[in-house]
């Protein structure tokens, strides 16, 4: 497990080197986006062995401050049940924080999610839901 120190910002993560009491090869300071970029590699098997549990990991530590394409991407593996048990209202609240910060991508998944459900009207396929519950 990857885990960030109380001292990280929306923009970078500090760690000491040791994670779960285990030594670990993680620098002092990661950046939210190489954590995000570490999630996609170890999803997708760019350059690692592929490992949805690993990549979930890595996307945890950037979606919980609050970096948007983190937040989406563990939101598909949520609705998937890939490296996490599958739980579409997890996938839901990761998708709509990623989508208040107007990442595309979740708007359009929460858009199709309020059509399956009912839950928009018009043309416009308005989004009828944008705060987690």
């Amino acid at each position: 497990m990857i885990s960030v120190c109380k001292n990280a910002s929306r923009y970078h993560s500090v760690c000491g080197n040791e994670v779960l009491g285990t030594k670990t090869n993680i620098p002092h300071v990661i950046y939210l986006n190489d954590m995000h970029h570490l999630g996609v590699m170890n999803r997708d098997g760019l350059g690692v062995d592929q490992s949805y549990e690993r990549a979930a990991e890595y996307f945890k530590v950037a979606a919980r401050q609050g970096q948007a394409s983190a937040q989406f991407n563990l939101g598909v593996l949520y609705a998937n049940g890939q490296g996490v048990e599958q739980f579409f209202e997890t996938a839901s609240e990761w998708w709509i924080k990623s989508a208040e910060q107007g990442f595309e991508n979740a708007i359009k998944y929460l858009q199709q999610l309020d059509k399956e459900e009912g839950r928009t009207s018009g043309k416009n396929n308005t989004l009828v839901h944008t705060k987690a519950h």
